[in-house]
């Protein structure tokens, strides 16, 4: 059985997977996290990764960013760290950079941006 979700944090799911949770986990799980580093409760990941409850974890993610050098996730043997890139895709790439040449376009003709944040 799989697993799969992908959350924004808000109040209520800080450390959604907690010590608890893990412990519910298939023994050998691995841990996939591309969504937010405060879903899961880092201590609790590195005990079990360390106990071979869960075999390993993907991460692109921490609880606080950018990651500590001394955060022990990153010594762990069965972890395998990525930057925060899930996201990127060649066509959001290409969207992106559609949409920032757009943008070039429209500043040089005094436009509206698109998607413009303020």
């Amino acid at each position: 059985m799989k697993a799969i979700f992908h959350y924004a944090v808000s109040p209520g799911l800080q450390r959604l997977l907690d010590a608890a949770a893990i412990a519910a986990m298939k023994p050998g799980a691995v841990l996939v996290n591309t969504a937010h580093g405060g879903l899961v409760d880092e201590a609790a990941l590195v005990a079990a990764l360390r106990d071979g409850r869960l075999r390993a974890a993907g991460l692109d993610v921490f609880a606080e960013e950018p990651v500590a050098a001394d955060n022990p996730l990153l010594a762990l043997d069965n972890v395998v760290l990525a930057p925060h890139v899930a996201w990127l895709t060649p066509e959001t790439f290409d969207r992106s950079l559609g949409i920032a040449v757009e943008n070039s376009r429209r500043l040089k003709d005094g436009d509206a941006l698109v998607h413009r944040v303020v």
